[in-house]
Formats: structure tokens, C-alpha cells, sequence
């Protein structure tokens, strides 16, 4: 196999793997979002932050790939297709099954972003309009006074 398709094979198989642990801890997020868990929410952004981390290494990595195979601004699917043909139909699955894992990753985030509007009470456009908390707005209790306030 040719050094440049046989890196990009090992990277796109771990970044496919990370996407898929990413979609598996947020599966368990959108659980623990639904069933209002915050002692599970908390572990699954912990967990997240340390995939975010790693994210970050892969899209590294393949920066490095793309700067190596002179391909700069190449997608990871044009970057497969530029190999030599014997190790092309394998590349473009794993390419295939990354942009899978994406897509799916991408959906259950507005998943868990949808739900967790609705928990909060928020329409889907966005939450409600803050003209109470516009200047000169008069807020609650402004016809209050603190019950030790004297008149000067």
C-alpha cells in the first residue's frame, strides 16, 4: 500500500471511531437531558470536553495529511480519490463512513438542542424577547421598598 494512502486509511479509521464514540456519549447525553439526570449530564460533558481535545488532534492531523499530500483545502473525500487506484474503493468507504458518522453526530446534537429548548420553554425560534430587560423598562418590584428605608 502507498505511504500516503495507508496513513490516510489509519487516520480516517480513528477519526470515524472518535465520531462514533462522540455519537454513542451523545446518545446517553440526549437520554440524560430527556430524563433532566444532571449528575449524567455532568459526566457526559466532562467526557465530552476530553473528545473535544481530541478532536482537535484530528483535525490537526489532517491538516498535517492534507499539507503533505500538497492537497491543502482538499476535502478528505477528493484526498481519497487521489490515491492510487488499488487502495481507492477502500479509502472512499472509510471516507463514506465517516461523513456517516458525522451526519449522525450533527443530527443528535439539534436533537438534544431541540429538547433542550423545549425543556427550557424556548420556541424554536430562540428564546423570548428580552424587552423587559431593555433600559428604562420598569422591572418587578420597583414599587417596592425595603421595609427599613426611611424618608429623608
Amino acid at each position: 500500500m502507498d505511504l500516503m494512502a495507508e496513513r490516510l486509511a489509519a487516520f480516517l479509521t480513528g477519526y470515524a471511531s472518535l465520531l462514533a464514540e462522540m455519537r454513542a456519549e451523545g446518545m446517553l447525553m440526549l437520554a440524560a437531558l430527556a430524563g433532566r439526570d444532571v449528575a449524567a449530564m455532568e459526566k457526559g460533558l466532562n467526557l465530552g470536553q476530553a473528545r473535544q481535545k481530541r478532536l482537535a488532534q484530528y483535525e490537526a492531523q489532517r491538516l498535517a495529511l492534507q499539507r503533505e499530500a500538497g492537497g491543502e483545502g482538499l476535502t478528505l473525500r477528493q484526498m481519497a480519490e487521489a490515491q492510487p487506484e488499488a487502495e481507492r474503493a477502500g479509502l472512499l468507504e472509510l471516507v463514506a463512513r465517516v461523513e456517516e458518522e458525522a451526519r449522525q453526530l450533527r443530527s443528535l446534537n439539534q436533537k438534544g438542542l431541540d429538547l433542550a429548548a423545549a425543556q427550557a420553554g424556548f420556541s424554536a425560534a430562540g428564546p423570548p424577547p428580552l424587552a423587559h430587560y431593555a433600559p428604562g423598562a420598569k422591572k418587578a418590584g420597583d414599587n417596592l421598598r425595603p421595609s427599613l428605608e426611611t424618608k429623608a
